[in-house]
């Protein structure tokens, strides 16, 4: 697998999404949803869903019709798969005999439009890479998303959000954003109770209610302090999809029709009213990354703490938030981590 043979798959896939051809979503569940939007924007001509679910057939999302498999492929549109399973539904159409179709289960989930220099973009992140490890998992990636049948990518052998190149040595001052259900503290389980001070950002409220009683069994108030806001560009009032009405907690985001509403701050704004000065900021916020980092500009600018940033949420995240990180420090050296076997939990790491 070779940046350029991904390249070529993203410019055949937009050529196709883009050439004014009527489009299917074979997906009416929230990856559909995602891709729908992403693809609405750019002027596409989608004309229905498809389903395999008899239960959802016959309805209407959007107001366009919900399809059997059967009806949209007798249609002659192009298909567009759009949900985690994928690859069943691939090996379908091709059993069919189904040519005219694309998978942009992962690559519709970008913030931004279809670019022009995708290879570019791609061959810029190869060489900000520090080491042959980080530029095995920016390959291993691109052929997991090229790939239709089922496949797995190698797990890197440190802990998430542990660089062994990404932590500070002696105490840790560590802003934790998004600490959901506080795995942080398995991360740092054997580091000395004396050197870790955590500040843990989490705005949703069964995760802080479960975070309050985890901090409080393991006795270590003085340790860490429990911020219940998200991270942002600015203190902020926003709506968030939670697993509840997403579906899974991959699709939970900040958007307009979330269920649930949250509260933000900018890590700058923090420092501030915490008198905290990070020297290891961790995020995994669910799409938010570049708003926050863009809150934590000043932090970053003048005092360069060391950075465990996901770039999984949107596609193209992966070069996005290293671009918004060089923007601020030229001087930061970057690797990536991969922590699951699934496309889930590429890390950034800046030191």
């Amino acid at each position: 697998m070779s940046i350029n043979q991904f390249s070529q798959y993203y410019n055949d896939i937009k050529e196709l999404c883009n050439s004014g051809r009527e489009l299917i979503i074979y997906g009416a569940g929230s990856n559909g949803v995602q891709v729908f939007q992403y693809l609405k924007e750019q002027g596409c001509k989608i004309i229905a869903f498809c389903d395999s679910s008899s239960e959802k057939q016959g309805g209407q999302l959007f107001n366009l019709p919900v399809m059997s498999p059967e009806q949209s492929i007798a249609s002659k549109a192009v298909i567009i798969v759009a949900s985690t399973a994928y690859p069943q539904i691939i090996t379908h159409l091709q059993t069919l005999g189904v040519v005219d179709w694309c998978n942009l289960s992962l690559i519709g989930l970008a913030k931004q439009p279809f670019i022009a220099d995708i290879d570019a973009k791609l061959h810029w992140l190869n060489s900000r890479l520090e080491d042959d490890e980080s530029r095995q998992v920016l390959m291993d990636l691109l052929n997991f998303l090229i790939k239709h049948e089922p496949a797995s990518i190698d797990v890197s052998a440190y802990p998430q959000y542990r660089h062994p190149k990404a932590i500070p040595k002696g105490h840790i001052r560590l802003i934790d954003g998004g600490a959901c259900l506080g795995e942080i503290f398995d991360t740092f389980a054997d580091y000395p109770a004396e050197q870790l001070q955590i500040l843990c950002l989490e705005p949703e409220q069964g995760n802080i209610k479960v975070l309050q009683e985890r901090i409080s069994r393991m006795n270590r108030e003085e340790l860490v302090e429990l911020v219940p806001y998200g991270l942002w560009s600015t203190s902020a009032t926003l709506r968030f999809a939670s697993p509840d009405s997403s579906g899974a907690n991959y699709n939970c985001s900040i958007r307009d029709t979330g269920d649930v509403v949250i509260h933000t701050k900018a890590i700058d704004e923090l420092c501030r009213e915490y008198n905290f000065l990070p020297n290891l900021i961790k995020m995994d916020i669910e799409g938010a990354e570049i708003e926050a980092l863009k809150g934590a500009a000043d932090t970053i600018k003048e005092h360069k703490p060391m950075l465990a940033i996901c770039l999984y949420h949107h596609l193209d995240d992966l070069w996005r938030i290293p671009e918004l990180v060089q923007s601020f420090r030229p001087d930061y050296k970057m690797s990536l981590g991969h922590h699951t076997t699934n496309w889930f939990e590429t890390v950034l790491y800046c030191y």
